[in-house]
Order: C-alpha cells, then structure tokens, then sequence
C-alpha cells in the first residue's frame, strides 16, 4: 500500500504535466495500491486536490493518461468524455469519415455505444438504422418472426393447453374490442357533450 508520501514521491513534476512515475496499466494510465484496493492516480489526485467524483468520470484537458496534474482534470459523464475526445480527433474512428453506405458521420446522424463485454465504444449510423429498420418492416421479417414464435411455442403445449391457449387468446382479443369500442363512444360522448 502507497501513502501520500509515497505518492507524491512517485510524481515527475514540471511545468505543465505532472508525470506518474509509477506502474502504469497498458493504455497509460497511473495505477498503485491505496488502503487494500487498486487505485487510478489521476482519480485520486483528482479527489485529494478538487474532491470527490462520485459517479463521474475523471477527464484529461491535455490528453496525457499518466499526467495526475489536478490542473489539467475535470470530472465528467461518459458522454462528456466521448464528446471530448471525439472533439479533439483523438477517437479510433478519426480516419473513416463516412460509413459503409456512405452517410457522413456528423453529431446529428451518429450513435455512439460501448461494447459492454469489451468495453470499446463503436458507431452507428443514424441513417443506415432507420434505413435497416424500414426493410424489416416492409418485408415483413419481424411479422415472420412473431409467427415462427408463436407456433414454437404451441408446439411445446398438449391438446388440453393448446385449447386453454386459444381460449386465452380470443379473449384478450375479445376485451381488447370492447376497450376500443367504449374508447371510441368516450370520444363522440366527450365531443358532442363539448359542442
């Protein structure tokens, strides 16, 4: 376990960055022991000088992983932090311009998700969703898979079960009627009462 001593005696100081002198993980970033639990030195210079991040990220203003200068780190939201580096051309996907259609990959027509088993952000085009979502629905993909569903599932039941399903079914459709109908007098009793 490193004390305070310990870690300011590990910090390469200059001018501008302050250069953890200490283990650093493989993307860079300063890393040791503090009371039992593996600590990031930029966080927790963070937290010493500024105070607690809570939830929040701890964000670099001059892009340097090892620097723990509290000076150039501000806490932020993940967001803030993609919008930072995405902003500052430091993104992996600064080289490709455009997707695999062709549609530019603006602000307005990107979303940007994390890979939750990696952990990596990658991209997605607005205009090739909406585009893919659109054929789904004209081709009737996800009216075929609603089907082929439905008949799995009625393979698995017995005559009795496959009868108490359809049951079932013609009664929910049955009340569903109903509701649309008291629904609709509802509405003609509510505008012609308005007039």
């Amino acid at each position: 376990m490193i004390s305070k001593e310990e870690f300011f005696s590990r910090v390469i100081y200059s001018d501008d960055c302050w250069e953890w002198g200490g283990v650093k993980n493989k993307q860079g970033y300063g890393r040791f022991y503090f009371k039992g639990k593996q600590v990031a030195a930029h966080r927790w210079s963070y937290e010493y000088f500024i105070g607690k991040l809570g939830g929040l990220h701890c964000c670099h203003h001059c892009d340097n992983p090892g620097c723990v200068n509290p000076f150039h780190l501000f806490a932020g939201t993940a967001q803030d932090n993609v919008d930072d580096k995405m902003k500052k051309g430091r993104h992996q996907f600064k080289d490709k311009p455009l997707c695999k259609n062709g549609h530019k990959f603006t602000k307005e027509n990107t979303i940007v998700k994390t890979n939750n088993k990696t952990g990596g952000n990658y991209r997605i085009c607005k205009a090739c969703r909406i585009e893919y979502q659109r054929s789904r629905r004209r081709t009737g993909i996800d009216k075929e898979y609603q089907r082929k569903y439905q008949a799995k599932r009625r393979l698995n039941f017995g005559p009795e079960e496959l009868e108490q399903e359809r049951k079932r079914l013609r009664e929910y459709a049955r009340n569903r009627r109903k509701q649309a109908l008291q629904n609709l007098e509802k509405m003609i009793k509510g505008d012609g009462g308005e007039n």
